[in-house]
């Protein structure tokens, strides 16, 4: 809980006051395009506390935390989770819309399923695992001063825009490229390893995370297929100047609310509040606490299921999920 860690301080301070201590002006230039990236948002709004946390797992390697990617990403991962637990357990292609107690031990999820018929789904207890800006139209029960906090949580709209190209875009042996010199993106991923087939072909993926205040772009369709030309013009412009005449195949996908900003606020106090559970309907997701990594949305899924054990067997001598000491 950072409201009473002794990280405290750190959390409050905004990054860019951190780094202009080192007066270094590239790597304020550099760390400025990771925040972006990473946290959705320029050093100025993030959290020194985030932003050092997250740097120092880009090298994880030195401290004996190796990275790893997943052939197919992390929707192949989702659905070989899914055949694990077995579709009978399942709702698959299953849109939840209204999550409320029906009694004090038993609540009620109204969903819709692929069939478009509108199904109620009775349970123990549920586990919300989308986005607060969500809960707070999906959760009716929610407290007042809940939503408020919620309101108090910041989401960055993104793009990826995705290009399959007969050349190799990054220098081999390259994953991720920071390229400073581009205005419109501001890292470049090889994909072509994690690609679930082989090909001839070379798939690199450009982030272009975009101010809060162009979110709505992402709904006009015309002014972002200019963008998405921008973007890869650019890109090929800087990266491989000889070939930009050749158009490569291009696939975009835009998230209005991709990623939780870890803003001081939100660190100290509302992200906190915001994720208290509703009697037993319980919140999973990155924006427990506003750090937008993977290895946290694992802990707070993990945090989720040993609240919900604790609801269903309260007289339990141990805990469902066992964590290596």
């Amino acid at each position: 809980d950072m409201t009473t860690s002794p990280w405290r301080e750190v959390a409050a301070q905004p990054a860019e006051t951190f780094l202009n201590t080192y007066a270094a002006p590239t790597l304020t230039r550099l760390l400025d395009s990771y925040a972006r990236s990473a946290m959705g948002a320029p050093l100025g709004e993030v959290s020194t506390y985030c932003l050092r946390n997250f740097y120092s797992g880009e090298f994880g390697q030195a401290f004996q935390c190796p990275r790893y990617s997943i052939r197919g990403g992390l929707a192949t991962l989702c659905h070989r989770l899914a055949d694990h637990i077995g579709g009978d357990r399942l709702w698959r292609q299953c849109l939840a819309f209204r999550s409320e107690h029906v009694r004090r031990d038993l609540v009620r999820t109204l969903c819709i399923t692929a069939d478009r018929e509108c199904i109620a789904i009775d349970s123990a207890a549920v586990v919300f695992a989308g986005p607060k800006f969500l809960a707070k139209h999906l959760v009716p029960e929610l407290p007042s001063a809940q939503r408020q906090a919620i309101e108090n949580l910041q989401y960055a709209p993104y793009l990826t825009v995705h290009l399959l190209t007969p050349f190799r875009l990054l220098p081999r042996d390259t994953f991720d490229l920071w390229v400073l010199e581009a205005q419109l993106f501001t890292d470049i991923a090889d994909a072509t390893p994690l690609q679930l087939r082989s090909s001839e072909a070379f798939v690199s993926c450009i982030y272009a995370p975009l101010p809060t205040t162009q979110r709505t772009l992402l709904l006009q369709d015309v002014k972002l297929q200019s963008m998405v030309y921008a973007i890869v013009e650019e890109a090929l412009h800087l990266l491989a100047p000889e070939r930009a005449t050749e158009p490569p195949e291009v696939s975009c996908f835009v998230w209005g609310h991709a990623l939780v900003i870890p803003t001081p606020t939100a660190l100290l106090g509302a992200a906190q509040s915001a994720s208290r559970p509703v009697g037993r309907v319980v919140f999973a997701n990155t924006d427990n606490d506003a750090s937008p990594a993977l290895e946290n949305a694992l802990e707070h899924a993990l945090r989720s299921a040993e609240t919900v054990h604790r609801l269903l067997r309260p007289h339990s001598p141990r805990p469902l999920i066992r964590r290596p000491t």
